[in-house]
């Protein structure tokens, strides 16, 4: 990792004069320069939080790529020469959030770019470098936030001048800041057009409008959920929304050229889930107000619920007389996009979505046995790209966030997909760079990172799935080099859990969220005392520490826990989730659930030899209506991650022919209705949760496993 880094040859950080702090801040620059098809340009960039660019009005560069606080990463955008012209003007939008997210840092907001050609730096940032600009003064920056997760919803009012869509400022040049490679490829952005026009309908005021909606990050801003409170937005998108009531006049239709006139609306489908920015041509021959809805799926009366996975997916635009090109500055996840005109009325081409998404080099798939398994590795190859940009994420939707024990699967998926690695080198840097990270115990890491944990929670059993995926890196031909600049990390963890160990050796009452799934195994009288699975996991993370930095007493005390958990958990049938203390004595609980079994034989505590009958039963087919164990009556496992945790443990144990008959029930029926993989089944809760998840892609691995 290099320790000094720096490209630029002339450009300083600025910002306007006084604002670097101030929340949901965006401005412009604007560069001219005179260029010949042969001259090779390139744009250099880095900042916080977000920046776009545009060759003569053509969207061609979104980034930066993320990293650790304190630390930011350079793009490098070769200047497109199908855009270029003898006289040609750069612009660089740059929007500065200063809110805590999973998906952005809090940190000061600044933007630092140079154009460089042939004959050195044309164009740059910071004294008399040839930009010019100033605040744009189009988006509204009292606005709801997006999500807790995510920084602020977009809405926008364009003034009849467009003139005036800049506003000059002083810009400021800021301190230097420590600059780190992109190192990943550049994203690929192309167009994706709608397919049809699902649902056509008008709108009326709704009596009684809906009920408020009182998710955290709307209700609860104050110092833990930065953002506007409600009495101070000037763009509060739910409020505005709930105000309406939606009704259907017809359905499908052929995807023409939209016509809409006052309280008007049509539903888009773009066919599969695709993440990208909303891009749409309009003309309006009154002043309109115009709303974008968007989600993955159609609710049950078949309308878009603009909330449903705890996120405003609304886009507001106030537009004057005229001809507009509206592209969001964020990228958006979605199957269907309502366009509603509540005022005026527009033309309009059909909307695109600027896919947004990993550009990176694709092995040949397996031979599969036939169309159903095709069309599940399609859609695995589908969920990586949009999720792995810049760095492995769990959703490209609503949070945009990077978790360990996610990235331990979705690394897997980079390496069967991608031939290498590199996306997952960038999420391990970004833990590696900072020396401690705010609001958190030292010796544990985040949960998700880039993120800020204002509210100081962490899942130390995602801190062992990072040990496990460092293990995992280095069996798949990763670096040495990085897996040993994580020793003092490693053991820093190792540290913080000490005092959780009791008189045996076993973690009891371990602090923080303890999370092993979103089922039964979760509850709070399950995880407490001496959790099984998680000392399964803990002993399991102590072999890979013993093998990553040749510790015999890691080796020790691993076989040791797996030894005391035999002993202890299992009640001659299956194993029990946890004991707990009974006039100061561990006694095992009635606790039992699927996910307990399927941590004991990923993590080796139990084995086909040591627990034949319970092994027998684990190698039943997956039921998505019964789930698996039934034979015990066991509390059934979710999705994520025990049903993940299930597929490795089978992966490991190379039972193809059970590998490929859940592979089929689990993954086909998301595969048909979105094109990509989900965080949950379909009879689980999907109505709330993502449907587009990055470690779902670990479905490609699997496949490949049982290929010809």
């Amino acid at each position: 990792m290099e320790t000094v880094y720096n490209p630029f040859v002339k450009a300083r950080p600025v910002w306007p004069q006084g604002m670097e702090h101030e929340m949901n801040v965006t401005c412009r620059l604007f560069g001219r320069f005179t260029a010949t098809q042969s001259e090779e340009l390139l744009l250099r960039v880095a900042g916080a939080t977000i920046y776009r660019a545009f060759l003569n009005g053509h969207f061609f560069a979104h980034g930066p790529a993320r990293c650790a606080h304190g630390f930011f990463r350079v793009d490098e955008w070769p200047l497109p020469t199908a855009f270029l012209r003898e006289e040609n003007e750069l612009c660089i939008e740059v929007a500065g959030y200063n809110v805590n997210s999973f998906a952005y840092l809090d940190q000061p907001s600044f933007i630092q770019a140079e154009l460089a050609g042939d004959g050195g730096v044309i164009l740059y940032t910071g004294g008399d470098g040839g930009f010019a600009g100033g605040l744009d003064t189009t988006r509204v920056q009292k606005a709801e936030r997006y999500s807790f997760q995510r920084a602020f919803t977009e809405a926008y009012a364009l003034p009849t001048n467009a003139a005036d869509a800049t506003a000059p400022c002083m810009w400021a040049v800021q301190p230097d800041k420590t600059l780190v490679p992109r190192r990943v490829p550049l994203p690929a952005l192309s167009a994706v057009t709608t397919r049809a026009i699902a649902d056509t309908g008008h709108a009326v005021s709704a009596n009684p409008p809906a009920p408020p909606y009182n998710n955290r990050a709307t209700v609860q801003i104050g110092e833990a959920i930065k953002g506007f409170t409600t009495n101070n937005l000037d763009a509060f998108l739910t409020d505005e929304m709930r105000q309406y009531a939606f009704h259907s006049t017809s359905k499908i239709q052929a995807a023409t050229a939209l016509s809409l006139t006052e309280n008007m609306y049509q539903v888009l489908c773009f066919g599969q889930n695709t993440t990208g920015f909303i891009s749409i041509d309009v003309e309006c021959a009154d002043d309109t107000l115009l709303y974008l809805l968007f989600d993955e799926r159609l609710n049950d009366s078949g309308h878009i619920d603009y909330t449903r996975t705890t996120s405003v997916n609304i886009i507001k635009y106030t537009l004057p007389r005229g001809k507009h090109t509206l592209l969001t500055m964020e990228p958006y996840v979605m199957r269907y996009l309502k366009i509603f005109c509540a005022r005026g009325n527009l033309q309009a081409s059909m909307p695109q979505l600027i896919e947004y998404k990993a550009n990176l080099p694709l092995q040949p798939w397996p031979k599969l046995a036939d169309k159903e398994l095709e069309t599940i590795y399609a859609a695995a190859v589908e969920t990586l790209l949009q999720n792995s940009v810049d760095l492995f994420m769990d959703c490209p939707s609503r949070e945009r966030a990077g978790w360990l024990c996610d990235s331990y699967f979705t690394a897997r998926a980079e390496k069967q997909i991608a031939g290498e690695n590199r996306i997952e080198e960038n999420f391990l840097e970004n833990y590696l760079l900072p020396e401690s990270f705010p609001f958190l115990p030292q010796g544990i890491l985040p949960m998700c990172y880039p993120a800020d944990h204002n509210d100081g929670v962490f899942i130390p059993n995602w801190c062992m799935w990072l040990v496990l995926e460092l293990e995992d890196y280095l069996a798949r031909g990763g670096k040495l080099s990085l897996v040993q600049a994580f020793r003092g990390k490693v053991y820093g963890f190792l540290r913080y859990l000490e005092p959780f160990h009791n008189e045996q050796g076993l973690l009891e009452d371990l602090a923080g969220w303890v999370f092993l799934d979103w089922s039964r195994a979760n509850d709070a009288d399950v995880v407490c005392g001496v959790n099984f699975p998680t000392n399964m996991l803990y002993a399991r993370m102590l072999e890979a520490v013993a093998a990553l930095y040749d510790d015999a007493e890691c080796a020790a005390r691993a076989a040791n826990l797996h030894t005391l958990i035999r002993e202890m958990s299992f009640n001659g049938i299956c194993f029990a989730d946890n004991s707990t203390r009974q006039n100061g004595i561990l006694t095992r609980t009635q606790n039992t659930t699927e996910a307990c079994q399927n941590y004991a034989f990923f993590c080796g505590t139990a084995t086909a030899e040591s627990h034949p009958a319970l092994w027998a039963d684990f190698l039943k087919g997956f039921d998505a209506a019964q789930g698996l164990h039934n034979t015990y009556n066991l509390a059934p496992a979710n999705a994520f991650i025990a049903l993940y945790v299930r597929l490795a443990a089978l992966a490991h144990a190379n039972c193809t022919a059970e590998i490929e008959a859940d592979v089929r029930r689990i993954f086909f029926p998301q595969a048909v209705l979105t094109g990509t993989l989900w965080e949950n089944l379909p009879a689980e809760g999907h109505i709330s949760f993502s449907m587009n998840h990055g470690f779902a892609a670990y479905a490609a691995n699997l496949l490949a496993m049982v290929s010809a």
